[in-house]
């Protein structure tokens, strides 16, 4: 089971980020941590998944999304 320590960054665009950290904190996959006051596009989260191939599906989305312009990964642990 692979668990991920990302940080994403939102968009300029509010209404796209606001969109982005809504679907982020209604999917069970991620739990999403707090923004800092001097980094409010910055975004750390965590995402955990059943298997290689619903992680690589879940990348998918997260580079799809408007509200999303990059992911960095910070850590992955294999459970």
């Amino acid at each position: 089971m692979p668990v991920s320590g990302l940080v994403v960054t939102l968009s300029t665009d509010e209404a796209a980020a606001r969109d982005a950290v809504a679907w982020l904190s209604s999917d069970e996959r991620f739990d999403v941590g707090a923004t800092a006051a001097d980094h409010a596009r910055r975004l750390p989260l965590t995402l955990e998944t059943a298997d290689e191939a619903a992680n690589r599906a879940c990348w998918d989305e997260l580079q799809a999304h408007p509200g999303i312009e990059f992911a960095d990964v910070v850590c992955v642990f294999f459970a």
